[in-house]
């Protein structure tokens, strides 16, 4: 939990005179301390991040490239449920350790930071990514038949039925 907390701080708000942040949401707008709105120049990171092991192999290197060479203010991370909470109360902390790293390199980079909670068709019990598979009962999961495209999944009444459920 000790992670979780870092992790939290490093990605919150530090008060600031306009909307509360350093860089927060308000007025619906992201915005700066100084209430001003920001355009973000960001790029993707975290396809890996999505199946076990949800890490990548990048070094601090490549996050100061992401803004001095190619000019990015920010940075999507995702993180998945399964990933944070791999069984019921029992919370990863090296993870969210490795999690909390990448948010003080994102920092030093220069870079804003959008913690994207991932989700896909609600979670790997399905075969996408985002909550464990304790998180739903497993007869969803056996009788759950896949359609193309994958998003249609979505309407499925048993990926529905594990949303309902939590």
């Amino acid at each position: 939990m000790r992670a979780l907390a870092i992790l939290l701080l490093l990605t919150g708000c530090d008060p600031g005179p306009h909307c509360g942040g350093r860089i927060a949401v308000c007025d619906g707008a992201v915005r700066d301390a100084e209430g001003r709105t920001l355009v973000l120049r960001g790029v993707n990171l975290g396809a890996v991040h999505r199946n076990a092991p949800y890490t990548d192999e990048l070094v601090p290197a490549d996050y100061e490239r992401l803004r001095a060479e190619w000019g990015f203010s920010a940075i999507r991370f995702l993180i998945t449920w399964a990933a944070v909470e791999p069984s019921p109360g029992t919370y990863d902390d090296a993870y969210l350790d490795w999690v909390a790293e990448r948010m003080a390199w994102a920092d030093a980079a220069g870079l804003a930071v959008i913690v994207d909670m991932h989700q896909d068709v609600f979670g790997e019990g399905f075969g996408f990514a985002g909550a464990p598979r304790w998180a739903c009962d497993a007869s969803r999961y056996d009788a759950f038949v896949r359609q193309e495209p994958w998003s249609v999944n979505y309407a499925e009444p048993n990926v529905m039925a594990c949303f309902d459920a939590v």
